[in-house]
C-alpha cells in the first residue's frame, strides 16, 4: 500500500516534467551535502557574534578544521553520489586504503578536494539554489512599474 502510494505520488508530482528526476535528484544531494559544510562553517556565527580578535579566529578556525578533518568522508559522499545517481564510479587518487586526513592534506588531490569542499563546492551549491540570474541570487523590485498612457 504505502509503495502504491508513493509511486502515484511520484507520478503526479514529476508528470509535467519528463525524465527530470535523475537529474534533479543528482543536483539535490549535492546541494544538501555542501549544505551541510555551510551549515558547520556557519554554525559559530549564527550562536554568538565575536567580538574579540580571538573570538572570530575561534569562529573561523574551529568549523573550518572540522570540514578539513571531515574533508575524506565528504569525498567519499560525493563519489557514492555520483555512484548512486548516475552510475559513475569514480576512481580513488590513493591506491589502496584510504590515508589519514594529515597525509590526505599533504597529497595534490587532498588539496584539491579540500578546495572543492571549502570554497567551490559551497558556492556552487549557492549559485544552484538562486537560479535567477547568471550572477546568482537578485534581489525582487518592489515598486510598480508604471503604466504608459495610451494616446
Amino acid at each position: 500500500m504505502h509503495t502504491t502510494a508513493t509511486a502515484r505520488l511520484r507520478r503526479v508530482v514529476t508528470r509535467p516534467f519528463p525524465g527530470i528526476g535523475r537529474p534533479v535528484a543528482f543536483l539535490a544531494t549535492g546541494v544538501l551535502i555542501q549544505f551541510g559544510v555551510l551549515f558547520v562553517l556557519a554554525l559559530p556565527w549564527t550562536l554568538f557574534v565575536p567580538a574579540a580578535m580571538w573570538a572570530v579566529l575561534l569562529a573561523v578556525l574551529v568549523p573550518s578544521a572540522a570540514v578539513v578533518l571531515a574533508g575524506p568522508l565528504l569525498t567519499g559522499a560525493q563519489h557514492g553520489r555520483f555512484l548512486n545517481r548516475l552510475g559513475v564510479a569514480i576512481p580513488s587518487p590513493h591506491p589502496g586504503r584510504r590515508p589519514g586526513p594529515l597525509t590526505w592534506l599533504r597529497t595534490p588531490a587532498g588539496r584539491r578536494q579540500l578546495n572543492y569542499h571549502l570554497l567551490k563546492g559551497p558556492l556552487l551549491s549557492l549559485a544552484a539554489t538562486c537560479p535567477r540570474t547568471p550572477a546568482g541570487c537578485s534581489t525582487r523590485r518592489t515598486g510598480r512599474r508604471r503604466r504608459r498612457s495610451r494616446n
